[in-house]
């Protein structure tokens, strides 16, 4: 997947953020034992048993047909658990180890179809925004046919959604962040996770593993949902962890994901 990168460095603070496990890592990586991360076997050797075996059972969404078939809720939780009932991300050994050592957001070029690919972020209060969100009214993502329902809030079937909040990285109007979603996807869906991420870096000062994957049925403009996958990383996912998919639906309206268009069931 070929990534745009967006970097931004931070400071090791050992005493509030690193857990054992990085210790461990940065230990190792130090004595040239793990290399240049080569391959999850090195890694696996230098995780603790519970979180090597969490990780390694964690099976991604990489199909809709992965996905139950929408019945009305607005999400779905993907490897969910007594454990772990928001779900179990998918990230790899190596992406875990990786995002121990510096925030950053990465967006994938859009496609032949002009189409958002995943989106990649380790984030923290250094990726928060600082100014105000201007106007993204000039970007039109894929698929983007604008049609008014009265029943539905604020009147307009369409939001411009960002893959990666604006609040979680202060990308405004980055068309490689921004896709065509219904009011309830992005509304009902995708905020209460956004949110919900927010608050825990606020009040921790903690680092998040992040990603968001749209899923598209070929040839298709306007995408079906979205993957959300988040991992806290000083905490090894105690105080974060989810992995939910969001449809991209909306209630008393059909929907024509090849080209958007739109009309009332």
């Amino acid at each position: 997947m070929g990534y745009r990168p967006r970097r931004s460095s931070r400071k090791n603070n050992t005493t509030q953020r690193l857990s054992a496990i990085i210790v461990t890592l940065v230990i190792a990586i130090a004595a040239g034992g793990v290399g240049s991360f080569g391959g999850c076997a090195q890694l696996t050797q230098l995780l603790p048993g519970a979180l090597t075996q969490r990780f390694s059972n964690a099976a991604s969404v990489s199909t809709l047909g992965d996905i139950p078939a929408y019945s009305g809720s607005a999400t779905v939780y993907i490897n969910a658990d007594t454990a772990h009932p928001q779900g179990t991300p998918a990230f790899t050994l190596e992406e875990i180890s990786r995002a121990q050592s510096d925030t950053f957001t990465e967006f994938s070029r859009l496609d032949y179809l002009d189409r958002c690919g995943a989106a990649l972020a380790c984030l923290g209060q250094e990726t928060l925004p600082i100014k105000p969100r201007e106007s993204i009214s000039h970007v039109y993502p894929s698929g983007w046919d604008q049609r008014s329902y009265e029943f539905i809030d604020e009147g307009v079937l369409y939001n411009r959604c960002h893959l990666i909040a604006f609040s979680l990285c202060g990308e405004n109007d980055n068309e490689c962040d921004l896709i065509t979603g219904t009011r309830a996807m992005n509304v009902d869906g995708m905020e209460p996770f956004e949110e919900q991420t927010v608050r825990y870096i606020e009040r921790t000062h903690n680092h998040v593993l992040y990603r968001v994957t749209p899923l598209f049925e070929e040839g298709e403009l306007v995408a079906r949902g979205v993957h959300m996958e988040a991992y806290s990383l000083e905490d090894a996912g105690a105080g974060l962890s989810f992995n939910v998919f969001c449809y991209n639906n909306q209630p008393g309206v059909t929907i024509d994901y090849v080209t958007g268009a739109s009309r009332a069931a």
